[in-house]
């Protein structure tokens, strides 16, 4: 028993000695390490990945219209230095006054009237403009079109609409402007609504406040019709956007610029769109605001863009006459 117990041994070791035996440990050696570094680094590769794709997210640029209420949109937050104003909201009566201002904050003049309908829930007093969204969820349902906030629950925006798209707006609501809000904060029609977004930088004065009787410095400009507008705001500039009938790819070329007073500036220059085809739609980009290069301050403009797939593009570029 004992003899054939140590033949077996013996053959054993002798495999060992004379096979391949020892190579097999040696690879599996080095497969185990090659196994241990990958899973030791599985999470540094994937931090690094997820780096690169939020960072090429951010070069995009992109502030789609499209994206969720709760995703703030890239917003205006400049104007020119001499274009400086100041908002009074007038509760009672139901329309806004925007004061043009020097720097030092003292009114110059009236400069714009809107209508508008303010919420009873609105509190009198005053606000600062700290935060805009291109779309922005309302607390009473809806959403609101160019919305510039002024405190934690209060919005100048818009007519409500039933979502985020320019064909469903709460057409009760629009036929309500003029008259006390039962949706919404502050509400005007949706041209009014994009003027204060477009012009009026954070951090702008707005007083709300109550006098009946008060009758507006500048008259009323008489409201649009929408009776036969389908679902939209008559006054909404993008329904002049032709949109493009093939799919948007990219649009690019949108930048941020600083150009001396007097200088020339083309605010084409770059700018290009492609749709998934591969074809060149650049033309049906349209571009909203100006640049004055003889007046020193910085200037927004917004490039828009889109198609009858649902994509809705609005691409900033903040250029400052120095």
């Amino acid at each position: 028993m004992n003899y054939t117990t140590n033949s077996r041994w013996k053959r054993f070791k002798n495999g060992i000695l004379h096979t391949n035996f020892k190579l097999y440990i040696i690879l599996l050696a080095v497969l185990a390490v090659i196994i241990g570094f990958t899973f030791a680094n599985s999470d540094a590769i994937s931090n690094m990945m997820s780096s690169q794709n939020n960072q090429s997210g951010d070069n995009s640029n992109d502030a789609n219209v499209t994206l969720p209420s709760d995703s703030p949109t890239e917003a205006s937050t400049f104007v020119a230095q001499n274009e400086l104003y100041s908002i009074s909201v007038n509760k009672s009566e139901n329309f806004i006054t925007v004061y043009k201002i020097t720097a030092a904050g003292d009114v110059v003049s009236a400069y714009k009237t809107f209508r508008c309908s303010v919420n009873p829930s609105v509190e009198t007093g005053t606000y600062k403009t700290y935060e805009k969204n291109v779309w922005r969820a309302l607390a009473s349902g809806g959403y609101g079109q160019y919305s510039t906030r002024i405190s934690s629950d209060c919005y100048i925006h818009s007519v409500p609409y039933y979502s985020q798209n320019s064909n469903a707006l709460n057409m009760t609501a629009y036929n309500n402007l003029g008259n006390p809000a039962t949706v919404g904060s502050i509400y005007l029609a949706s041209s009014d609504a994009q003027w204060i977004f477009e012009n009026c930088a954070l951090d702008t004065k707005v007083t709300v406040y109550e006098q009946s009787g008060e009758v507006p410095a500048i008259a009323l400009p008489k409201k649009e019709s929408a009776g036969n507008s389908n679902g939209y705001d008559p006054t909404d500039t993008s329904l002049n956007i032709k949109p493009v009938e093939t799919k948007i790819d990219y649009m690019t070329g949108v930048q941020d610029y600083s150009i001396p007073v007097g200088s020339s500036y083309n605010m084409w220059n770059g700018v290009r769109a492609v749709d998934v085809e591969g074809n060149d739609i650049t033309d049906y980009i349209t571009v909203t605001g100006s640049v004055n290069t003889t007046v020193r301050g910085t200037y927004t403009l917004i490039y828009h863009l889109k198609d009858n797939f649902g994509t809705n593009l609005a691409y900033y570029s903040y250029v400052t006459v120095y």
